[in-house]
């Protein structure tokens, strides 16, 4: 287990990524122009009470930490995602204590303006899906990260999901959802099976799972490295070291584009080789020449 929070954990800023080399980003024109803004967190009442197996002082600041009225910043990457960011921000309308944050890696559609007009606060960071999430972090202000992919979109009551494993379960530390790809085809039936098996027994998600984690335990393991890809098991993989994660039984609904694009069994011996390269110890920038983007 991590050792209690401290003041400097909850502090508004992140001293280790904001002095990390090579890192840039900025808020684009029209943001807040600070760290917080309150616009973006919603107060909500409500009575947690703590879990009886706590028994100690650290646990029960961790409990504390993360109750229902603590923020969440929600991270999302975008590139050129006019047609699914609509639908992620809308599966979060309504959610109580978050702060939405769209790390843009320079889209030439209208993903800006429609992140703007949702209420969101926009950062413009080049380099890589690695390089926006860690850029995201380093302008957040919650104590809990949640980074989702622009082309997923949330079960009802996840952020509530959240809280609820974080503040019953102190030592838990990150996890993700379970995942449903928005398609009837029997292939990608199968391939949720599959998905969610190897997260249950790994307790690795990937990043369209959602993946959440507490912000003193990203900060503890370096959080995400600015790597092209697979920039979400490198994450997952360190902070396995240092905690516990866990996969939840909402469902998030993921797009299906990727796998549809080359086909589902071309896609997936893609995926397994990298993946299993990558394991080896091949460099992730190397592999990224076998990975196709689409969108």
């Amino acid at each position: 287990m991590l050792p209690p929070l401290s003041t400097s954990v909850i502090s508004r800023q992140n001293p280790f990524n904001r002095k990390h080399q090579g890192q840039q980003c900025h808020e684009s024109p029209g943001g807040t122009g600070t760290d917080l803004d309150l616009r973006f967190f919603h107060g909500v009442r409500c009575r947690v009470r703590p879990p009886k197996s706590l028994k100690h002082t650290s646990e029960t600041v961790w409990a504390q930490t993360v109750n229902r009225q603590s923020r969440i910043s929600v991270i999302i990457p975008t590139l050129d995602e006019e047609q699914a960011l609509p639908r992620a921000l809308l599966s979060l309308s309504g959610a109580a204590g978050i702060e939405l944050i769209v790390v843009d890696g320079g889209s030439h559609d209208a993903t800006v303006s429609i992140a703007r007009t949702h209420g969101c606060r926009v950062v413009q960071a080049r380099g890589g899906r690695g390089a926006q999430l860690r850029a995201g972090a380093t302008v957040g202000s919650g104590h809990v990260f949640l980074f989702l992919h622009a082309d997923c979109v949330l079960p009802l009551g996840s952020i509530e999901a959240i809280r609820r494993v974080l503040t019953s379960h102190p030592e838990v530390i990150a996890g993700g959802f379970s995942i449903r790809h928005k398609s009837d085809r029997l292939g990608l039936r199968v391939l949720d099976i599959l998905c969610n098996v190897r997260a249950r027994v790994t307790k690795v998600p990937w990043g369209d799972q959602g993946i959440f984690v507490r912000r003193e335990a990203y900060d503890k393991v370096g959080g995400f490295h600015p790597y092209p890809l697979l920039e979400d098991q490198d994450l997952c993989r360190r902070l396995k070291h240092v905690g516990k994660l866990v996969i939840l039984r909402e469902q998030i609904l993921a797009s299906p584009r990727r796998w549809l694009a080359q086909g589902i069994g071309t896609t997936l011996v893609k995926a397994a080789f990298i993946v299993g390269l990558y394991h080896l110890g091949v460099s992730p920038y190397w592999l990224a020449r076998f990975y196709r983007n689409v969108r």
